[in-house]
């Protein structure tokens, strides 16, 4: 079995048949014998929903629904839930010497939405992918937040060049990353145990000390790209920062891909996980017809 989160482009790619039909039915036999799980999130369907194109946007819709009822999809937890959920990982696997990964994946895209976006619908949360695409569109606020992180960019990018010319050090380091992710634990941590254990300035000290990053992959991800934008002189573009929100996937994914820019991106940033490039999505999918 394995794991794969495709692109945007890639899907939109299946959905159009923009693939050889060959392929197309090689990875339709792959997820329909279980042998591929496909990974999708939240991001995706806001991508989805911004096509302006009705016809195109019913295509790909429909291209996930036949996925989902011939296989077994799976949907990760939007970015930065996962990272919450890494940050709180690490913390158990300090207090009690044991490590156990976070669940990040479900079944259903309902699990990924936080309770004030099932809210802001006026009806029941749509069941089916292209009903939750279409009320998308209809609600302005839902996106807001995905907007809002493309006009905040410019204003993060800057003062992250100030912290490392007063410091004249090009990258973060460890201790600063610990202290980046420590902004993401809840003040009070629920053990293994049942018992709960309350977040104190010396348990998030000792934390800030001896916590593992290497165990945390989205947060590793997301801080890639961040690393990888801020050493390129151009930065990225209002397209390129909708990818970070791909971070769980990327990291989480026995198979991932993504576009020639982002994993250039990631590769200057030094990620632990670095995706596939979309090119290569149809010669991939030829390697499990090998199989």
């Amino acid at each position: 079995m394995c794991t794969v989160h495709l692109d945007t482009a890639n899907w939109i790619d299946l959905a159009r048949h923009f693939v050889p039909r060959h392929s197309f039915h090689v990875f339709e036999r792959a997820v329909a014998a279980r042998r591929v799980l496909p990974v999708l999130s939240l991001a995706h369907l806001i991508e989805f929903a911004g096509i302006e194109d009705s016809a195109k946007r019913g295509e790909i819709t429909r291209c996930l629904e036949y996925f989902d009822s011939i296989g077994d999809m799976r949907w990760i937890k939007q970015l930065y839930d996962v990272i919450r959920l890494e940050a709180a990982a690490c913390f158990r696997g300090l207090v009690d010497d044991r490590w156990t990964p976070p669940d990040v994946c479900s079944g259903s895209f309902h699990s990924t939405l936080h309770d004030f976006e099932r809210w802001q619908f006026d009806l029941e949360t749509p069941r089916r992918i292209r009903d939750f695409v279409e009320a998308v569109r209809q609600d302005e606020s839902f996106v807001e937040g995905f907007r809002e992180d493309r006009r905040a960019y410019p204003a993060e990018r800057r003062a992250i060049a100030k912290v490392r010319r007063s410091r004249r050090a090009i990258r973060f380091s460890e201790g600063e990353l610990r202290a980046q992710i420590a902004d993401y634990l809840p003040s009070i941590i629920q053990l293994p145990s049942g018992l709960s254990h309350r977040i104190t300035e010396d348990t998030k000290a000792e934390f800030l000390m001896k916590a593992d990053l290497d165990k945390c992959p989205a947060f590793r991800v997301d801080q890639a790209w961040h690393e990888g934008w801020n050493l390129d002189p151009s930065g990225a573009s209002g397209s390129d920062i909708a990818d970070c929100l791909h971070a769980p996937g990327l990291a989480y994914c026995d198979v991932a891909f993504a576009d020639k820019r982002t994993v250039d991106a990631l590769r200057k940033g030094r990620s632990p996980t670095i995706p596939r490039k979309n090119s290569e999505f149809s010669s991939w999918i030829e390697t499990l017809g090998a199989g």
